[in-house]
């Protein structure tokens, strides 16, 4: 297929080499733009992006039902510049946005989140790869696990 098209690409050339520009140009700059389209954009921070809560543990028991039950739809969000925000439905269906920091630490072994009114937590990265976060806490004396995946 492709000695096909690259032969009907040199025919043309061959017998007409302004309509060979026709036809080359739209395909080179499709085949750009295509490229382009694809390449995202490249952070040397691995948590940036939209998590969604999928499990939930209280010193080493899964209570991910409750806890979604209480904050459903649970996504935390890691941006770029510095800034992280969290974002839940209410039982009244009242989209909830909580606005904070987050620093990464000790070569990405840690992440240090801090929410408006909200004590600085510090966490212990468990996983962090392109698809699963999942960090572990203390609060308020209780040892807090919780799994994302990436949306």
């Amino acid at each position: 297929m492709a000695s096909v098209f690259f032969a009907t690409i040199v025919y043309i050339g061959a017998e007409n080499p302004k309509k060979m520009n026709k036809v080359l140009l739209p395909i080179v700059m499709t085949l750009l733009c295509a490229y382009g389209c694809n390449k995202s954009t490249a952070t040397s921070n691995p948590i940036v992006g939209a998590w969604e809560l999928t499990n939930y543990f209280k010193n080493g028991s899964e209570v991910t039902a409750s806890y979604l039950n209480d904050f459903p739809g649970y996504t935390i969000y890691f941006a770029d510049n510095g800034s992280v925000k969290s974002s839940y439905t209410n039982t009244s269906g009242n989209l909830q946005i909580t606005f904070g920091v987050f620093e990464m630490m000790n070569n990405n072994s840690q992440v240090q989140i801090s929410f408006s009114g909200a004590p600085i937590q510090v966490a212990d990265i468990h996983q962090l790869d392109e698809t699963v976060l999942k960090y572990g806490y203390k609060e308020s004396g209780d040892s807090i696990v919780r799994w994302y995946k990436r949306r």
